[in-house]
C-alpha cells in the first residue's frame, strides 16, 4: 500500500530504505480519498480534530 498511496520513504541516517511515512487517509463510501495528511517529520502527528472532521465529512454527516 505504500506505493499505491505514495507514502514510501527512506531514512538514510538510520539505514532504513523501505518504510511508509506517517500518514492518514480518509476514504468515503465509494473508496475515494477525501483527506490526506503526510508527516514531513516522523515525530509529528496529525491534528486529531481535523482528522475527525474529515471522517465526519466523508461519512456525509
Amino acid at each position: 500500500m505504500r506505493d499505491a498511496y505514495g507514502v514510501r520513504t527512506r531514512y538514510d541516517r538510520f539505514g532504513i530504505d523501505d518504510v511508509a511515512r506517517r500518514s492518514v487517509f480518509v476514504l468515503d463510501a465509494d473508496g475515494t480519498v477525501t483527506y490526506r495528511w503526510l508527516a514531513g517529520d516522523p515525530g509529528v502527528e496529525p491534528d486529531s480534530p481535523t482528522v475527525a472532521d474529515a471522517v465526519r465529512n466523508a461519512a456525509g454527516e
